[in-house]
């Protein structure tokens, strides 16, 4: 029972984790010299609590040099961590006061990865891509990855902006949320990756494990990690039941696998002059429609399917 209980109350934390009270006692605001009722003052807008300067206000303000004054990156990350679906909703309905800014919050965090990486020695540093004799598009598109983990972790999700948006346009919650939304919501998710590998990381050397076994993990977990948080912050986004989630994050999954086969593939010859005997530029044309196409007709189709659904839901709310 005590469990249930703590689970319940995780919950309700989950989908509201800040409640508001309004100060109602009289208070004297030490900037105009106005008495006022509430918790900042309606004149010039200090807080009622800001007093003579003190040690408080010392630690506070070296703290904001950093962005952490308001403690809202720790808190934003641990509700990222914890609550992503529901903290991604609300900075996008306009719930914004304890949220740190996204893309603030993505290069710090990108940079904090980078700089432990290479003191961890879990990155893909310069040195070790100069041993390997005739790189390939592969190895150069790794070593930009390891050097930009930010925009390369960004790349990554832009790839399923528009999916996202076409396959939960017509969703329980956030029903016909904009592009620019389902842009924060990717910017979200590369954190969220960044802060996950981030702590993959630190285990691995936790564990000691050697370089070889960290090689061959590492695309496991980036298998199984990208569609199972994915999965969990499209849950608690846009409020689909469980399997209704599972296939349309496995459909946005398989696009941006496809959309990188497609990127990569053939960005050997049209970018890097890689010398493939069946990658005539009549073939890779040719390809490139087919894998268009076939991602076209999978958005089209499950938009059919989301709207017959958003259209029994709107009958059910008529009926009642």
């Amino acid at each position: 029972m005590i469990i249930k209980e703590l689970y319940r109350k995780f919950r309700q934390w989950q989908e509201n984790p800040a409640e508001y009270k309004e100060s109602t006692e009289e208070h004297h605001c030490c900037n105009c010299e106005r008495d006022f009722r509430g918790d900042y003052c309606p004149t010039c807008g200090q807080k009622w609590d800001t007093g003579p300067a003190s040690w408080s206000n010392l630690r506070q303000e070296w703290m904001n040099l950093w962005g952490l004054g308001s403690r809202s990156l720790p808190f934003t990350i641990v509700q990222l961590l914890l609550r992503p679906g529901y903290l991604i909703g609300e900075y996008i309905s306009g719930k914004r006061r304890n949220c740190f800014p996204p893309f603030k919050m993505l290069i710090l965090v990108a940079l904090v990865t980078s700089i432990l990486d290479k003191w961890l020695g879990t990155g893909y540093t310069e040195s070790e891509s100069a041993l390997i004799e005739n790189p390939t598009p592969i190895d150069k598109f790794k070593l930009w990855l390891s050097q930009n983990t930010d925009y390369g972790a960004l790349l990554f999700y832009l790839t399923i902006l528009v999916p996202t948006f076409i396959l939960f346009r017509y969703a329980p919650r956030h029903t016909r949320h904009t592009l620019p939304q389902s842009f924060f919501i990717q910017v979200f998710n590369a954190t969220q990756f960044i802060l996950m590998m981030l702590i993959f990381a630190i285990g691995f050397r936790i564990l000691m494990l050697s370089d070889e076994t960290i090689d061959s993990v590492k695309p496991v977990l980036l298998a199984v990690q990208i569609p199972f948080f994915l999965f969990i912050n499209y849950k608690q986004l846009f409020g689909y039941g469980v399997w209704g989630t599972i296939w349309r994050t496995f459909t946005c999954f398989i696009i941006m696998i496809l959309v990188f086969v497609l990127i990569i593939e053939y960005s050997k010859v049209l970018f890097f002059g890689a010398q493939v005997a069946y990658a005539t530029p009549e073939r890779i044309l040719y390809s490139a429609i087919k894998l268009i196409l076939f991602i076209i007709f999978i958005l089209c189709g499950t938009t059919f399917i989301n709207r017959r659904g958003y259209k029994k839901r709107m009958k059910a709310q008529d009926v009642k």
